[in-house]
């Protein structure tokens, strides 16, 4: 039983970019603290990956398993150090950005790993969608101009600090169309490609922005165990919505 729980793209997806925080931060200790604040989002981000080359190939039973298996292990390995890094002590020290060369080192390497994952799942066109792109770039915007307008000076912190719940607002939005289309596969397949890369798109802007610049880390609140629940409840409440209409199709 213990092989079904080793998958070596999910253990490289999950590991490489806490490899990253490490290398980016000033020490190891600060590298615990900006792990902690980013391995749940690690963990999503490889979720929707995941879900993505389900929806993908949902025509496919035999890329359905594999697709599957990777999606359910990133949250298991993810879920797990988060665990771990829990129980050790916080270090009450500020993060503090290591030298642009290992900044950039850190980012690179995400970004590897999220094109090896991209193409193990579902290919690099099944991850560009230009409407998701729109929303999330345009909410970053509206974020911006409203906290200007403000008179604020913490624009960026508090756009880096929303970008996972726009990305969970955007998954919301897209039930709206999947419940309206219910009874058309076909339908429901664009709405809920919108809802997941918008997720995908937030998260990965949120890592890769946290790896170039940790100390940012310093001002903002990681994503705790609610938002994680409350993305999953969306996403597994998704999958069924489309189960229940491929299976209105067939009658």
């Amino acid at each position: 039983m213990l092989p079904q729980f080793i998958e070596l793209t999910s253990i490289i997806f999950i590991f490489a970019p806490l490899l990253a925080a490490y290398l980016t931060s000033g020490s190891p200790a600060q590298g615990t603290i900006l792990v902690r604040q980013i391995v749940l989002e690690v963990a999503l981000i490889g979720v929707f990956i995941g879900a993505v080359a389900m929806l993908g190939a949902l025509n496919d039973v035999d890329s359905l398993g594999p697709a599957t298996a990777i999606l359910l292990l990133v949250v298991v390995y993810g879920f797990l150090i988060f665990g771990i890094i829990s129980v050790i002590p916080a270090s009450n020290s500020e993060i503090h950005s290591a030298s642009l060369a290992r900044r950039i080192i850190a980012v690179f390497l995400f970004l590897l790993t999220l094109g090896l994952a991209i193409v193990q799942g579902a290919g690099l066109p099944g991850y560009l969608y230009p409407e998701a792109l729109v929303y999330v770039v345009s909410s970053m915007a509206v974020l911006g101009i409203v906290r200007r307008s403000m008179g604020k000076s913490d624009i960026v912190q508090t756009i880096v600090s929303r970008l996972p719940h726009i990305g969970l607002y955007g998954l919301f939005l897209s039930l709206i169309p999947v419940l309206g289309g219910i009874t058309d596969p076909r339908s429901i397949g664009p709405a809920l490609a919108f809802g997941y890369l918008s997720f995908l798109y937030a998260g990965i802007t949120s890592v890769g922005y946290k790896l170039a610049n940790p100390s940012i880390a310093n001002e903002i609140k990681p994503i705790g165990w609610p938002f994680v629940c409350w993305t999953l409840v969306v996403l597994v409440t998704s999958g069924m919505l489309t189960l229940a209409s491929l299976q209105l199709s067939t009658n």
